[in-house]
């Protein structure tokens, strides 16, 4: 990409949380097919933006298609009306907006304001604040069972007063908590080899009586009411006093426990925002949603098992269906599940995943809940963070009114509600990520293509938990059946309307709206000038995840990539056909061929290896994360230390740049690896950087962890540590994120690391790729 274009790419991110793979769209759908990448946007909800415009009135909504007043919007100044760019009518402005003129102009009119957010402040009655539900795992070993608890201490002791919670335990059984504060503590007991219906629930709990408000203080109460009770329950919590016999797993029913507590909530408070945190140390074992047995001759499922379908793997299709439908349930009324596993052996992820899919929650995958990854990522869940409330909430004529800060708000949304608003000629085919459908409005459903992709059929979706990195990813098809010369400057317009409500009870309304050129199919090159390497790389990947895991093999979608790789730069570059030496890709589509290879090499599509969980973890990460941090996990940034520059500096991802004496940071965002090249490992031991004289080594040793250290506090979730010198086993790690330029069986390493595998380096990747290119 040019410079200018990345910049104009990164303005347009900055200023309203979107990337767009294309952003000069073809006016023909033949055209736009023949892209291969699909023109799709990345969009972040509540991406902090610099300087958001926030405004204290109701939006002005097009009474046709629901659409928001906007930039793109014609406005006719003397009769007070304004021309809807998607549906094209001609709609009436209100009569708080008589005074507009040239002059006077309302915020989200103003071409700088593309993204505005509209906030009402709710009364108390009205007010719902954040619940948070803790299921905790009492089968966890006593030092780790003593760590979750201890953990939970140290969140419940930050969190404001208003906020509700809630606590059930279980192991054998489920265990509900009352947070009263009797002297006799009581628990509500439910067998755990049981799925029990909400009505069940609902009716032995005493949920829905005509005593109904004293039962909400039973169960859920706010910190300002219960803090102590909490507190002291969770210091005399002890472990599952069912025994274990040898060779035995214990009875865990994670299953029953997530029913209960969304049963709880969902008669407690229906649609209201809501956070199930389970803290788990390992797989259920006992009732719905059970994925091995309590007999440790019995594996755990394995990805071979998986796909050859063999019994080790009977219980996975039960269990995903069980957890499939619990999500479900678990959106309609906005609670989201957020999954903490803390143990050396699977617990499950794979078939509790979309739980997390659905509901929009996070997750960590650590060896033991005393870890620090594990610590630092349930803490900063929870974080809280000093939000400059001075909204700048203009009145008509766009004036800024300050507000004191509030303090102590969470960086999480609840109960979000994303609508897309597309004008002729571009339809929808579907949203990939965190999300769950809404049925689509009767306006809206020429907006909808038939032909879906993820979650489709519709231009609306449910985010019961969302954040500042929370993306989805939205595929189009753009492009009219019958040629059309477009005007020119003609502009197709979208429309992003997000409703959620914030941790302090209030809400919101975030309308981003943004247009692209709109030309005619036969100006390659304008087309191609608008081409967004990193969105599109992210987009591809997504796609490839969500075919991976609807069940399409890894092999083809493999080559599926290869495929789309190969029309799109037979498309774009300039060669004579069947001379591969005289292939060159045009500027803007050089990186992405690269960050594919990489991608073709990651964990998203090499599962050889890696556990089920382990797969699941990274594709839900892929299909959430916004597009940086997206990046990194596609194509890790390798940042090299030197004695001539001990500060670091970003060096090529390959295995020439494992020179031994240097050390090597390693970025993968789940996994962070220092590498300590030969020659400084003898420096170390001889003690040279403790010597005055030789400071650089010392910094050059110590910069990389002192990186590392920042990145895991800083990063949701928590990534690993993990440390090595040359030759030592932890280097693998390394080594299998490097591009072998140099193997076992070619060639030397010049001065880098041999590797020993038998995959293709980049430069037969590409060369293979201009062959193919060429004999297209």
């Amino acid at each position: 990409m040019s410079s200018s274009s990345v910049e104009h790419f990164k303005r347009i991110e900055s200023s309203n949380g979107l990337r767009c793979t294309w952003n000069v769209w073809p006016s023909s759908k033949q055209a736009a097919v023949k892209l291969s990448v699909p023109v799709s946007m990345l969009y972040s909800p509540m991406k902090q933006i610099s300087g958001l415009k926030k405004l204290p009135y109701k939006p002005v909504m097009c009474p046709r298609c629901r659409s928001v007043l906007n930039p793109y919007c014609s406005i006719n100044f003397e009769r007070k009306t304004y021309l809807c760019p998607f549906c094209e009518n001609q709609a009436a402005l209100p009569a708080s907006y008589n005074a507009i003129s040239t002059e006077c102009l309302p915020a989200e009119v103003m071409p700088q304001f593309t993204t505005v957010e509209y906030v009402r402040e709710s009364s108390e009655v009205e007010k719902t604040p954040p619940i948070f539900m803790f299921v905790l795992d009492i089968t966890l070993r006593e030092e780790q069972l003593q760590s979750a608890i201890d953990g939970i201490q140290y969140v419940i002791s930050t969190l404001p007063e208003y906020v509700r919670v809630g606590l059930i335990t279980f192991g054998t059984v489920v265990q509900v908590h009352e947070l009263t504060h009797d002297q006799i503590p009581r628990v509500y007991m439910f067998r755990g080899h049981k799925a029990f219906s909400e009505k069940d629930i609902e009716d032995y709990l005493e949920l829905k009586t005509t005593n109904s408000v004293k039962n909400n203080q039973k169960f859920v109460m706010s910190m300002k009411d219960c803090a102590l009770t909490l507190s002291e329950l969770l210091d005399t919590l002890k472990h599952d006093p069912w025994p274990v016999t040898k060779h035995k797993r214990p009875y865990r029913c994670t299953g029953a426990a997530l029913n209960v507590a969304s049963s709880v909530l969902a008669a407690l408070y229906p649609l209201s925002g809501s956070r199930i945190v389970l803290i788990t140390g390992g797989p259920c074992t006992l009732g719905p949603g059970q994925v091995v047995s309590t007999d440790l001759e019995q594996k755990m499922r394995s990805q071979r098992n998986i796909e050859k379908k063999e019994p080790e793997a009977k219980l996975v299709a039960g269990a995903t269906k069980f957890y499939t439908e619990l999500a479900r349930r678990m959106a309609r009324s906005f609670q989201c599940t957020d999954i903490f596993c803390g143990s050396v052996h699977q617990c499950g992820l794979l078939e509790m995943r979309p739980l997390l899919d659905l509901t929009g929650g996070r997750t960590l995958i650590a060896e033991a809940c005393t870890d620090d990854s594990f610590r630092f990522s349930f803490e900063k869940l929870f974080e809280g963070v000093v939000v400059d409330s001075s909204v700048g909430m203009a009145e008509m004529a766009g004036t800024e009114v300050d507000e004191p800060v509030v303090e102590g708000e969470f960086k999480l949304g609840f109960s979000g509600v994303v609508e897309m608003s597309l004008p002729k000629d571009v339809l929808v085919s579907g949203c990939i990520g965190q999300c769950a459908t809404l049925p689509v409005v009767s306006t809206s459903k020429h907006m909808v293509s038939t032909a879906t992709v993820g979650q489709g059929g519709t231009n609306r979706w449910r985010m019961c938990g969302l954040d500042s990195e929370s993306t989805l990813a939205f595929i189009l098809e753009v492009g009219s059946k019958e040629p059309s010369m477009p005007a020119q400057g003609a502009v197709k317009v979208v429309q992003f309307r997000t409703v959620y409500t914030t941790s302090t009870g209030d809400k919101v309304m975030r309308v981003s709206t943004v247009g692209f050129p709109w030309v005619d199919g036969s100006q390659k090159q304008v087309i191609g000038s608008g081409f967004d390497e990193d969105a599109a790389a992210v987009v591809m990947s997504r796609i490839a995840s969500w075919r991976c895991d609807m069940g399409t093999p890894e092999r083809e979608v493999t080559r599926s990539i290869d495929r789309t790789l190969i029309r799109l730069v037979s498309l774009f570059a300039q060669y004579q056909r069947g001379m591969p030496h005289t292939f060159a890709l045009t500027e803007g589509f050089q990186q992405f061929p690269q960050t594919m290879f990489h991608f073709r090499r990651s964990p998203f599509m090499q599962t050889f290896g890696y556990s089920p969980d382990e797969v699941a973890f990274s594709r839900h990460l892929i299909l959430r994360e916004c597009l940086k941090n997206s990046m990194i996990m596609i194509r890790p940034t390798l940042t090299a230390f030197r004695t001539d520059d001990p500060a670091g500096s970003q060096v090529i991802l390959d295995s020439t740049s494992a020179k031994n004496d240097s050390v090597l940071l390693l970025d993968c965002f789940t996994e962070i690896i220092v590498w300590v090249g030969e020659a400084v490992v003898s420096w170390r031991e001889q003690g040279i950087h403790e010597q005055p004289d030789y400071a650089n080594v010392k910094q050059m040793l110590e910069q990389p962890l002192e990186d590392a250290q920042r990145m895991i506090l800083e990063r949701f979730p928590a990534p690993r540590l993990y440390t090595s010198d040359q030759g030592k086993s932890q280097q693998r790690r390394l080594l299998a994120r490097l591009n072998p330029s140099a193997t076992h069986k070619r060639g030397e390493a010049a001065g880098g690391e041999i590797i020993i595998t038998d995959d293709v380096n980049l430069q037969k990747f590409l060369d293979s790729l201009k062959h193919a290119a060429t004999e297209q």
